[in-house]
């Protein structure tokens, strides 16, 4: 069987949230070895060269120090793990390493006239919109254009003491033109220097696959995160001759096990009818009977399976806080066996140590 040095770490606490937080095996080795790793840029390798312009001798040198510390960790950590994490590890966590890594071997095949036709395309309609808004690209410019020249009331000041122009400002902001057309731009700029131009030249990605890379406890994706691309353009990848992709997903599974393990009898009733949930959600918190509307009841389930806090779902939703106070009660009154089951949870974390 095959271990893993970061599983093992993340299973003792020492990984928050997994490799997605950016501790990886050389801040373990850091942090528990007390040895100073060597890092990429300190023998000379870029994104842009690769290894091309490394010294073979120092590369080795900087391949056996890694497989030396994950080793040395692995000694270290494996024997502090307590019997309840053990179980975990080896009957859950590990059994899936190999499967991991022959995913990560594998690969994902990328189409590459699919590619440039998609570059081609983003890069028109990105530039045809900057011919109208030219300091778009630019946050500074973005607040002068807004709140000095088009007068609008500025909502929130950044850290750094600026006036902010981020996504959920400029949502407050939806009936203004000038500004549909910018987020329009952000969108389909982010559309193109995100999912298409690191496919560019390439035959097949290899993604890393982290399975504690989210807070959820879901395996999550980086470098390139497959579980992002929009679903329009999956045809920036293609099955290898005589296969085919096969998209399967377990409808509404994580609720389903939330209304069997707190026995809720509203929400399980709505699933034993094959009824939908989030309907179900959107008629408990007063919405209008629309598409946006369950959107949001949707939005409203996953944050209270999740225990996002009331900030987080305004955010998410764009309802003033005041007002998501008041859905939040109206959503305890719906699902009464959820919000105890909830509590009694956390009671029990808390008074047993976990």
């Amino acid at each position: 069987e095959q271990d893993d040095t970061m599983i093992i770490a993340w299973e003792l606490g020492l990984v928050p949230r997994g490799l997605a937080s950016g501790n990886g095996l050389k801040e373990l080795a850091r942090d528990v070895l007390e040895v100073k790793p060597t890092s990429l840029k300190d023998i000379g390798w870029s994104k842009k060269t690769g290894f091309d312009r490394v010294d073979p001798t120092i590369l080795r040198s900087y391949a056996i120090a890694d497989a030396r510390n994950t080793f040395e960790l692995y000694q270290k950590l494996e024997p502090q793990m307590p019997d309840r994490v053990r179980g975990v590890y080896e009957s859950i966590d590990r059994p899936l390493v190999p499967h991991i890594v022959a995913m990560e071997r594998r690969g994902m095949p990328v189409d590459p006239e699919a590619v440039e036709k998609w570059y081609w395309r983003l890069n028109d309609e990105c530039e045809r919109m900057a011919e109208r808004i030219s300091w778009a690209g630019s946050p500074e410019k973005t607040a002068d254009m807004l709140f000095d020249k088009l007068g609008l009331d500025p909502l929130k000041v950044t850290d750094a003491g600026h006036l902010s122009v981020d996504k959920n400002v400029l949502r407050e902001y939806g009936d203004v033109e000038v500004v549909k057309l910018l987020l329009a731009w952000r969108s389909k700029s982010k559309l193109k220097s995100t999912y298409v131009e690191p496919l560019r030249g390439k035959e097949w990605v290899h993604a890393t696959y982290n399975i504690h890379g989210a807070g959820t406890g879901r395996l999550s994706c980086s470098d390139p995160n497959m579980q992002n691309f929009p679903w329009e353009m999956m045809d920036l990848f293609k099955a290898p001759e005589g296969m085919v992709f096969v998209t399967v997903d377990a409808s509404q599974l994580e609720l389903r096990v939330q209304a069997a393990v707190a026995q809720d009898t509203r929400m399980m009733e709505v699933f034993r009818s094959n009824g939908d949930i989030h309907d179900a959600t959107r008629q408990a918190l007063g919405l209008p009977n629309d598409a946006k509307s369950r959107t949001r009841a949707k939005v409203w389930n996953f944050s209270i399976l999740y225990g996002a806090e009331d900030r987080s779902i305004s955010e998410l939703t764009g309802e003033p806080i005041d007002r998501v106070a008041v859905l939040a009660r109206r959503i305890r009154q719906a699902y009464p066996d959820v919000i105890q089951w909830q509590h009694n949870q956390m009671r029990f974390a808390a008074e047993n140590g976990y």
